[in-house]
């Protein structure tokens, strides 16, 4: 037996050491996960220092707030009507929608800014003038134009699709408004004639529209993209479960996509290819621990191969999986829990925003931390470790798990093969 550390390394920033585990345990605390701070409220946002339920994210998991070329990113402030954009981790400017009828005019994660090509793309409504559409703007220049008009008022949402090419965008209200798919390399906007429900989202490869369009009655749906872009609606496959909860996707070893979720019918958070139509369970609620305000967000991740990323939310760290960052094996069999370490965040229960996403882009986690709630949110970024090849199992043993004061005072040895 011979011990083994991995570690991450980011300019000056200390990481905790990277933990592989099987799925099953055993399993215990870490300690930290110091991770890359790359934001400051104070010049950002004043008013928000030191309020533990107030600051900036990376915005929900389910997209990514960084350029396709990873030298921009966006950060998203938790009014949700106002962010701040970024380069080469340089404040550029706050995003403003230029052609606003009102001096409220921010682009915030209301406004489902996404990243294309380099350019962010979001959507506005102003009513009195029955303009409904999506625009885009040039990251470094700031230049702003119409890429689509459409009927009626665009639904915020952040589960809307990101990927390299195709767009979900639900339009008119809930049940009787339609969703549209917008090509982003042409501009051209497509009514599928599928209703608008809770959820719609592209996958990576901008094959699939997953749509809960058939309600709760029924599972939901992965359409095929290219055949509703000729009018066919009945190219689909569905979900295996009529309970799937906070949702995201990952690649198997081969690249094939997973849509991954929790499955709250039988608590296992579980993929599903929609080329294979094949389901694989992951890893049971049960390990996690049952427990008050315990609960988990997938991000949208492509890199590494092999793996899908977990961010878990709690308003203590008391038990290993609370307030993590965490890669599980999207495979059939013994699978490898990668624990990155601590997420550095506490979830205060009555703020959304504290629930702690994890989006994935340019090969690193992006998440939004308040200092185990002592401060304000900020964002931070973590490069993934390269798992596509074999990773040998790590145990762990907690030598101290408490001190007298309830502060965590945690030893940790790991023993690998």
């Amino acid at each position: 037996m011979k011990t083994l550390f991995l570690f991450l390394l980011l300019a000056s920033a200390a990481y905790s050491a990277l933990v592989t585990e099987q799925v099953g345990g055993p399993h215990a605390v870490i300690a930290q996960c110091d991770g890359a701070k790359l934001t400051d409220c104070a010049a950002l946002y004043p008013a928000d220092v030191g309020l533990n339920n107030k600051g900036v994210t990376p915005g929900y998991s389910k997209f990514s707030c960084v350029s396709d070329d990873g030298r921009w990113f966006i950060a998203f402030h938790h009014i949700s009507t106002e962010s701040g954009l970024f380069h080469d981790g340089v404040f550029v400017r706050k995003l403003r929608h230029p052609f606003s009828t009102s001096s409220a005019n921010g682009i915030g994660e209301a406004y489902d800014p996404r990243w294309h090509d380099n350019s962010i793309y979001y959507h506005w409504n102003i009513g009195s003038q029955a303009d409904y559409s999506i625009w885009k703007q040039d990251a470094a220049t700031g230049a702003t134009v119409r890429v689509a008009k459409f009927p009626a008022a665009i639904l915020a949402d952040g589960h809307c699709g990101q990927s390299d090419r195709y767009r979900a965008v639900k339009v008119g209200a809930y049940g009787t408004g339609r969703l549209w798919l917008i090509d982003l390399d042409t501009n051209q906007a497509t009514d599928t004639g599928l209703p608008v429900q809770y959820m719609a989202d592209v996958s990576p490869s901008g094959k699939w529209l997953f749509s809960d369009a058939n309600g709760d009655t029924a599972p939901a749906r992965f359409y095929f993209i290219p055949a509703l872009l000729v009018g066919n609606k009945g190219q689909y496959v569905e979900l295996p479960t009529l309970k799937n909860g906070h949702d995201g996707w990952g690649t198997d070893a081969e690249g094939r996509e997973y849509f991954v979720w929790q499955d709250a019918g039988d608590d296992w958070f579980a993929a599903f290819c929609p080329d294979t139509e094949k389901r694989i369970n992951l890893i049971n609620y049960a390990e996690l621990g049952y427990g008050a305000n315990l609960g988990v967000h997938f991000a949208r991740m492509t890199t590494p191969r092999g793996w899908a990323l977990m961010a878990t939310y709690a308003n203590d760290s008391l038990t290993w999986p609370r307030n993590q960052l965490m890669m599980v094996e999207v495979k059939e069999g013994a699978r490898r829990l990668v624990r990155l370490g601590s997420s550095g965040n506490l979830h205060i229960p009555s703020a959304y925003y504290t629930e702690g996403w994890a989006n994935e882009g340019a090969g690193a986690a992006w998440w939004g931390a308040n200092n185990n709630g002592a401060s304000n949110l900020e964002l931070y970024r973590l490069p993934l470790p390269d798992l596509e090849e074999e990773t040998p199992w790590t145990q762990l043993i907690v030598v101290t798990a408490r001190a007298t004061t309830g502060t965590l005072i945690i030893k940790i040895e790991p023993i690998g093969k």
